[in-house]
């Protein structure tokens, strides 16, 4: 009986040691295929092809951070902060879904209103040196941003 439970216990063991291999090795796929996009800073600097310019008005600058952790999207549109989920593929397809922001009313709320559409008809992206492109349905590009790193 003694062997028998070891045997289960090693068994379980291995299990469990080989499935979390297997969910490393996908996590770590995702996060490479995507590492140009994904765990940066990405400041917007245009909007339905209208370039912005900083604003005093804004208590953040319009930006956006995608977390490899769970598929997570964070930002600010220039007022509200937001949150949302991801999916990704091979094919550069992007969707954001189930963004939530803050409810806070600001003076000039026009770019955030637009960036917030924008973020909803996300079909795809392209990643171009420092700049990032959303894209639509269409291949039109909704927003663009750059990329900030820290000095």
């Amino acid at each position: 009986m003694k062997n028998l439970n070891n045997t289960i216990l090693m068994l379980s063991f291995s299990i469990v040691m080989a499935m979390s291999c297997h969910t490393t090795k996908q996590t770590d796929t995702h996060t490479s295929m995507n590492a140009e996009l994904i765990e940066k800073y990405w400041k917007l600097i245009e909007i339905n092809g209208k370039k912005i310019e900083p604003s005093d008005k804004w208590s953040k600058e319009p930006h956006i951070i995608f977390k490899a952790a769970a598929n997570r999207v964070n930002g600010n549109g220039g007022c509200n902060g937001f949150s949302g989920s991801y999916t990704l593929d091979e094919n550069n397809r992007l969707v954001i879904s189930q963004v939530m922001a803050t409810k806070m009313a600001c003076e000039n709320m026009e770019i955030e209103d637009q960036l917030f559409g924008a973020l909803n008809a996300v079909r795809a992206y392209s990643v171009q040196g420092d700049t990032l492109l959303l894209k639509d349905e269409s291949e039109t590009t909704l927003a663009r941003f750059e990329v900030v790193y820290l000095k």
